[in-house]
C-alpha cells in the first residue's frame, strides 16, 4: 500500500526568481515525492487573489505562503491516510474540496502540484518510472514514436522586451530520435546566437529562453532561424520546419475588429491576416501556427483551418485554454486541427489525461506545453510520452527550467531502449 502519511508545501523560485509552490507527499512506507507548479507568464495570477500574500517590504512580488497554508491545513487533512495510487479518487476529492468551476477556491496551481506529487509517490511505491506508471494506470496505448520537440528560437510579445509582436518564433525538429532532435535544436540555437552577435544584434533572452533582439520584422526573424539551421547542415522540411506562436488575442483590437502589428507597422483585418499566413507558409516554410486568431473568434478559426489545415498545424492554446469544454466547442466549430495542452491549466492529472484523449479521439495533434514562469519540474516530459503526444514544447534549448524537460525526454528514450534490450 502507498498510503499518505503527511503533505507539506514550501515556497520556491521559478525560472524568473518569482515565488512558486512545491508540494511534498510523504507515504507511510517511508517514500516521498515532490512536484512544483509553474506560476505562468502573469506571476500575479499564480493563485486566485484571495490566496496571494501581501507584498512584503522591499519586494515587488507577492509570495505563495497562503497557498502553502491551503495545502497543509485544508488539503493535507483530507488526503491523509488515502492511497496515493488511487489517482482518480484523489483528483475527485481535490475538485470537491475546491468546489468551484475554475478551481479558484484552492487554486488550480495548488491542486495540480498535489495531484502530480501523488502520482510520483505512487510510481515510486511501485518501483516504476512515472511515464510507465501513467500509461498503466490510465490504460494508455504505448506509442512507438516519441514526442518531437518544438524549440523556441526568438521570444517577443509579452515574453520579451523587444520589438517583435509575436510570443515565440519556433523550430520544429523532425529527426527520428529524441537525441537527434535535441542535437538539432541545440546546434541551431547556438548558431543563431552567433549570427545575431556577428550582425550586431543583442543575444540576450526572453522569458522562455528565446533570443530577444530588436528586429525589423517577423519575416527577418524567420529568415534568421532558417539561415542558422541551414548553416548548421540541416535541410528545410526534411530535418526541420518553422512555426510561430502568435498569441493573437494580445494584439487583437475588439473595437476596430483588427489585428495590430507594431513591429511590421500594420493594422490588418482577418482576411488580410489569413492571407499573410498563407504567404508565410509558401515563402518561409512555416507549417505551425499557434493562436493565429483571437481566442473567441471560433468562426474565423474554422475558415482558416478549412483554408490551410491540410498543410499547416493550426494549434489552439488560448483558444482552448487546456479545457475539454472549450475543445468541444472547437470540435463543433471545426476550429483548429491541433491542441496545446498545458497540464497545469486542467487542474488535475486525471482531467489532463481526459483532455488529451478527447483531442486524439477527433484526430487533433497534441502538443504538451510548458508555461511561462516554469520551475525545474520535468513532469511534462513523462506526461507527453505517457499520452503519446505528437510534440513537446518546453521553450528554448537553454535555461535550466526549460532544458530539464528536454533532458528528461532524452533519459526516457534511453530507458526505453534499455528495456527493449533486456
Amino acid at each position: 500500500m502507498s498510503k499518505i502519511k503527511k503533505i507539506m508545501a514550501r515556497e520556491i523560485l521559478d525560472g524568473r526568481a518569482y515565488p512558486s509552490l512545491e508540494v511534498v507527499i510523504f507515504l507511510e512506507n517511508g517514500l516521498s515525492a515532490k512536484a512544483s507548479a509553474p506560476s505562468g507568464i502573469y506571476y500575479n495570477t499564480f493563485e486566485p487573489k484571495e490566496l496571494r500574500d501581501e507584498v512584503l517590504k522591499n519586494s515587488s512580488t507577492p509570495g505563495v505562503l497562503r497557498a502553502i497554508e491551503v495545502v497543509e491545513k485544508v488539503i493535507a487533512p483530507a488526503l491523509k491516510g488515502r492511497d496515493a495510487s488511487a489517482q482518480e479518487e484523489i483528483d475527485d476529492l481535490l475538485i470537491a474540496l475546491d468546489g468551484t468551476e475554475d478551481k479558484s477556491h484552492l487554486g488550480v496551481n495548488t491542486i495540480f502540484a498535489v495531484s502530480i506529487a501523488c502520482a510520483r509517490a505512487a510510481a515510486k511505491a511501485q518501483k516504476m518510472e512515472l511515464f510507465s506508471y501513467l500509461r498503466e494506470y490510465f490504460n494508455l496505448p504505448v506509442s512507438k514514436k516519441f514526442p518531437k520537440p518544438i524549440f523556441t528560437m526568438f521570444n517577443g510579445g509579452l515574453y520579451a522586451d523587444t520589438s517583435l509582436d509575436f510570443q515565440e518564433y519556433l523550430l520544429l525538429a523532425r529527426e527520428e530520435s529524441v537525441r537527434e532532435n535535441i542535437i538539432l535544436g541545440r546546434e541551431v540555437y547556438q548558431s543563431l546566437g552567433r549570427v545575431l552577435r556577428e550582425n550586431g544584434f543583442d543575444s540576450d533572452t526572453g522569458t522562455e529562453g528565446g533570443y530577444a533582439p530588436n528586429l525589423d520584422s517577423s519575416i527577418q526573424a524567420l529568415e534568421m532561424i532558417r539561415a542558422a539551421a541551414i548553416n548548421s547542415g540541416y535541410s528545410m522540411a526534411k530535418d526541420f520546419s518553422l512555426g510561430i506562436d502568435l498569441g493573437a488575442s494580445l494584439f487583437f483590437d475588439n473595437k476596430e475588429d483588427k489585428y495590430i502589428f507594431a513591429a511590421d507597422h500594420q493594422l490588418l483585418s482577418r482576411d488580410n491576416l489569413t492571407g499573410i499566413y498563407q504567404e508565410w507558409f509558401l515563402s518561409q516554410g512555416v507549417d505551425y501556427l499557434e493562436d493565429p486568431l483571437g481566442e473567441e473568434r471560433f468562426s474565423d478559426w474554422r475558415e482558416l483551418t478549412a483554408s490551410i489545415g491540410d498543410r499547416v498545424i493550426v494549434a489552439g492554446d488560448d483558444l482552448f485554454a487546456s479545457q475539454s469544454d472549450r475543445l468541444r466547442q472547437g470540435l463543433k466549430e471545426k476550429a483548429a486541427n491541433a491542441m496545446v495542452i498545458k497540464p497545469v491549466q486542467t487542474g488535475t492529472l486525471s482531467e489532463a489525461v481526459e483532455c488529451v484523449k478527447l483531442a486524439k479521439k477527433y484526430g487533433y495533434q497534441v502538443i504538451i506545453s510548458a508555461r511561462g514562469g516554469e520551475t525545474n519540474d520535468d513532469f511534462i516530459a513523462d506526461f507527453s510520452v505517457a499520452v503519446g503526444a505528437n510534440w513537446l514544447k518546453s521553450g528554448a534549448p537553454a535555461r535550466g527550467e526549460r532544458v530539464a524537460k528536454y533532458n528528461r525526454l532524452l533519459e526516457i528514450e534511453i530507458l526505453c531502449q534499455e528495456n527493449l534490450q533486456k
